[in-house]
């Protein structure tokens, strides 16, 4: 669990944002393994995926690895990229 802190420093008492936060690192992590999954599929590395989507190699090693929050824009570029609908880097296939 992540653990905030007030401005004074002292630990938050809202265990609903702490809870928010744990979600949004969960799924941030699971889109990540998704794309992952889905570029591993097509025999893609990450330099081949960067050449197609313009994005860096490092945002989308970020992106997979659930520490980046990407933007619709790029996870539209990688979905495109990889021929899958933008709603499949949420749930792939299988």
């Amino acid at each position: 669990m992540v653990h905030r802190t007030d401005p004074t420093g002292e630990p938050a008492v809202d265990g609903a944002l702490d809870a928010a936060v744990d979600g949004l690192i969960a799924h941030l992590a699971q889109l990540g393994s998704g794309i992952r999954a889905l570029r591993h599929a097509r025999g893609l590395t990450l330099g081949e995926l960067s050449e197609r989507t313009g994005i860096s190699v490092s945002m989308l090693s970020m992106v997979e690895r659930g520490q980046a929050n990407p933007t619709v824009g790029t996870l539209i570029a990688v979905a495109s990229a990889l021929g899958v609908e933008m709603a499949d880097l949420f749930d792939p296939p299988q």
